[in-house]
């Protein structure tokens, strides 16, 4: 019993000269994110398609926002992309191209347009009147 409490002693002033959690000494580190939370319409864009319009907007090349999505597949310098709508018209198909869509598919029953857009666009197409979401068009892939 002699032995066990001087090691008690000496392991209550070790706990003891720790401190509290709030006179932590440990350094913190805040690392800033390069994309942040999206707002507004920049919200119906997916995490992927979000990233590559905002490295666009910060004057990033294609092949860099290619590395940094590398889930993003492209014909050319567009991004394969699907923008679901609320409804789909003629004419949001035809604001769509206006505002860079070049439309591949248009599937009113599932209320999705397919296509390829520049990461400039993809702004200006989730700001369209009636899109409820864009998504990256993953499509099939094969294994070569």
């Amino acid at each position: 019993m002699k032995r066990v409490i001087p090691f008690l002693i000496v392991i209550a002033l070790v706990v003891g000269s720790c401190g509290s959690d709030s006179e932590s000494t440990a350094p913190t580190t805040t690392v800033p994110s390069a994309i942040q939370k999206p707002t507004g319409t920049d919200a119906l864009l997916s995490s992927h398609l979000f990233t590559a319009a905002t490295l666009a907007a910060d004057g990033m090349a294609l092949d860099v926002i290619a590395g940094r999505v590398p889930e993003l597949q492209f014909d050319g310098d567009q991004i394969l992309i699907e923008v679901t709508y609320d409804e789909v018209t003629a004419e949001r198909v035809a604001a769509a191209e206006a505002a860079g869509l070049v439309v591949s598919g248009q599937y009113p029953d599932l209320l999705m347009i397919t296509g390829a857009a520049s990461a400039e666009d993809l702004r200006a197409l989730a700001a369209l009147d009636g899109v409820a979401s864009i998504v990256p068009a993953f499509g099939a892939t094969t294994g070569s």
